[in-house]
């Protein structure tokens, strides 16, 4: 027969007899070493009653029997100053009820946790539970807010070569001299020729709170395509800048533009010989 009973509503231990009536155990060690050998070695000790019934005292049998009681496992959480990372703190249960996932959430609900839960983290940290001994206090992160991602402003990429791209060289002959009058072919374009794509500026990607705040993100500069002389926008694809002339094609900050005439302010051996198709203007010749 057991000399414990066990109370389920209440979770408390008791001494089925007073230890002076019983005749066993005679000292508060005793009984300490009986409880670890009982189904009730993790429960929470009572030691305050345990010393009491050691006491020698003609009132002995008014004294509480209660040596021990089942303590559930207890989770708190803690959110950051800035309201982005939470903190959940649990204690493991010493015979009592573990924190279930239900349990878990709904902690988190009364905290006012609604955004940026880990369910995959507070799954591995409920299973700790298992792992640790009794009354083990033990922390991990298991929700996170997210910051705002900016968005980027819009590109302008050139689909072709230019003249500022054109490196005057002297181009070699197959006899391996160099003709300094051929400095290679005159970059030109043809209508139609697509010139300039824009890639459109992103709103960006607002961030949250772990509260659901809502943390609102900075929209790129959304700029437009700017046609010059000789282009214009493609009829198809508002995004696209295309050559509206035969000429040379010249970049510019948010477009391109083509020229008909070369402008030259002298002529020596580092100017190319031009294609018949384009005028020349000269400010002076050497």
């Amino acid at each position: 027969m057991s000399m414990f009973s066990f109370d389920e509503q209440s979770g408390y231990v008791s001494l089925c007899e007073h230890p002076r009536d019983a005749g066993f155990p005679t000292t508060s060690s005793q009984l300490i070493e009986l409880l670890e050998q009982s189904p009730y070695a993790n429960y929470e000790y009572i030691d305050a009653n345990i010393g009491k019934l050691f006491i020698p005292s003609s009132q002995y049998q008014s004294q509480s029997l209660v040596v021990a009681k089942a303590v559930d496992a207890q989770l708190e959480v803690k959110v950051d100053a800035k309201n982005m990372v939470v903190e959940a703190s649990l204690t493991t249960a010493r015979g009592g009820k573990i924190v279930s996932m239900d349990m878990a959430q709904e902690v988190l609900a009364e905290a006012g946790v609604i955004k940026g839960i880990s369910l995959r983290a507070l799954d591995t940290f409920l299973g700790q539970q298992f792992k640790q001994p009794p009354g083990a206090h033990y922390s991990a992160i298991v929700a996170h807010g997210r910051m705002p991602k900016e968005g980027t402003d819009a590109k302008f990429v050139r689909l072709c070569s230019t003249a500022q791209d054109r490196v005057l060289s002297p181009q070699a002959t197959s006899g391996g001299k160099v003709d300094m009058r051929n400095l290679g072919a005159i970059i030109t374009v043809k209508p139609g020729t697509p010139l300039m794509q824009r890639v459109p500026a992103t709103p960006g990607e607002d961030g949250f709170t772990v509260f659901g705040d809502v943390m609102p993100a900075k929209s790129g500069k959304d700029l437009p395509l700017e046609p010059f002389e000789g282009t214009r926008i493609d009829p198809n694809n508002s995004n696209m800048l295309i050559a509206d002339a035969k000429g040379v094609p010249v970049a510019l900050p948010r477009g391109m533009r083509v020229d008909d005439v070369l402008c030259f302010h002298h002529v020596d051996v580092s100017t190319n010989a031009m294609s018949n198709l384009m005028a020349v203007s000269l400010s002076a010749v050497m």
